[in-house]
């Protein structure tokens, strides 16, 4: 597990790098270099945390047989704890925040790192409660006899897909910057390809054979 997470925090680097290039190379030498390797100076990526623990993880279950998808249920849920509980951070830290806001639980942020001197979008409490939220779900869902009918996997990969839903619907309400591609940012992308992927996932793998008819 502490490849797992050093492989992570690598992969959150290299990504959060990629989504904030100007802010962090706006200059190229060989000081700009070794910012690569200051992982406590920037923010951290989840979509570049979870791909690089995707990859590392399949190969390690490859080698020794293990059935990925039984891990699944064991770390999706997980996973999400961890990341409802890091929103707690980034809120406290200024990074991850909203746009501007009337609503009456908007906030004033201090932090040097928010461009905005109003009232805004606290996105790192909606994604802290979500985050438990759909935590609470998937334990709720996996003590449930159907679901366990479901097969391996099912609970983990739903969990990615509602996270993701969700996590898709989030980046309209964002307000820190990121790479916008077509004019959509690219977090809101990379939600929007897990979320298909796992809805594909489930279809295929999950319902589509429930209604098999049996022989």
């Amino acid at each position: 597990f502490l490849k797992l997470a050093i492989v992570s925090i690598i992969g959150a680097s290299i990504f959060g790098i990629l989504e904030n290039l100007n802010f962090y190379f706006a200059e190229i030498n060989l000081d700009t270099f070794f910012q690569l390797f200051y992982i406590w100076d920037r923010s951290l990526s989840f979509f570049g945390a979870a791909l690089a623990f995707i990859i590392y993880f399949f190969l390690l279950c490859k080698k020794n047989e293990q059935d990925i998808l039984k891990w699944m249920d064991v770390i999706v849920p997980s996973v999400i704890l961890v990341l409802a509980f890091a929103n707690i951070g980034a809120f406290f830290d200024g990074s991850n925040y909203g746009t501007e806001t009337s609503l009456p639980w908007g906030i004033n942020f201090e932090s040097p790192l928010v461009k905005y001197t109003v009232p805004i979008h606290p996105t790192q409490i909606y994604s802290f409660i979500y985050s438990i939220a759909v935590f609470a779900g998937l334990i709720f869902a996996s003590k449930n006899e159907k679901v366990r009918n479901m097969g391996s996997g099912f609970t983990g990969i739903l969990g990615l897909a509602i996270y993701n839903l969700l996590r898709f619907m989030e980046e309209f309400l964002r307000g820190d910057d990121a790479i916008l591609v077509f004019g959509i940012r690219l977090p809101q992308i990379f939600s929007a390809i897990i979320l298909a992927s796992a809805c594909g996932f489930l279809y295929f793998n999950y319902f589509k054979l429930q209604r098999k008819p049996k022989k």
